[in-house]
């Protein structure tokens, strides 16, 4: 791997919560509105960016903000983790929980934490390019994904544009370190080693 940290981590996840804060107070009146447009959101991105129009079992969602995309997806049991969510249940409190609401578990952790038996999915999407352990938290994905591995991330060529990025990752450096965790990469964004910034899915199996 030849990418490293371009800023502390702690201070992109001040960046984080302050990005939420502002936008949950610009845009959702109420919890419900915000969960229901999250919902959609995680929809639209199963079927739309990874080609997957269902999912069901057991679901880890990593880097889940205040609300998980697949809160109220009925098919699918979900333990949802952020290291930030205490922090928005102090700065956010009638929107970000810890505990059961519905079909997730809330939890207040990083991946490294999480000890619970392997997931029949493993969910990680706008997560990776914010931290400064990428290629470790994906290794966590090779112990924590019973079968589908699905990871969303915007890579680049250029430079960081938000205090919330500290990490430069590639496709060819993330697709090593998922095949090199033990997946099969069965789909990705095609390469477009040209565009300085681009979203890139990819889609994995155990």
């Amino acid at each position: 791997m030849t990418s490293t940290p371009r800023g502390s981590w702690e201070e992109a996840q001040k960046a984080e919560l302050g990005w939420w804060v502002a936008a949950i107070a610009a845009k959702y009146p109420s919890r419900e509105e915000f969960a229901r447009a999250r919902l959609s959101e995680g929809t639209i991105r199963l079927g739309a960016h990874f080609g997957v129009p269902s999912i069901g079992g057991r679901l880890l969602d990593v880097g889940c903000s205040p609300v998980s995309v697949h809160e109220g997806r009925e098919e699918v049991e979900v333990v949802a983790i952020d290291p930030l969510l205490d922090a928005f249940c102090e700065n956010v409190p009638n929107f970000a929980r810890k505990g059961r609401v519905a079909n997730v578990e809330y939890r207040c952790c990083r991946i490294q934490d999480v000890q619970d038996d392997p997931f029949d999915v493993v969910w990680c999407v706008n997560v990776l390019d914010h931290t400064d352990d990428w290629q470790d938290i994906i290794q966590h994905f090779g112990r924590l994904a019973k079968d589908l591995l699905l990871v969303g991330v915007d890579v680049r060529h250029g430079e960081l544009d938000s205090p919330c990025h500290i990490s430069i990752i590639t496709e060819r450096e993330l697709l090593g370190a998922i095949e090199g965790a033990g997946f099969v990469v069965e789909w990705h964004t095609p390469i477009h080693e040209e565009i300085d910034r681009y979203y890139f899915c990819v889609r994995a199996y155990k």
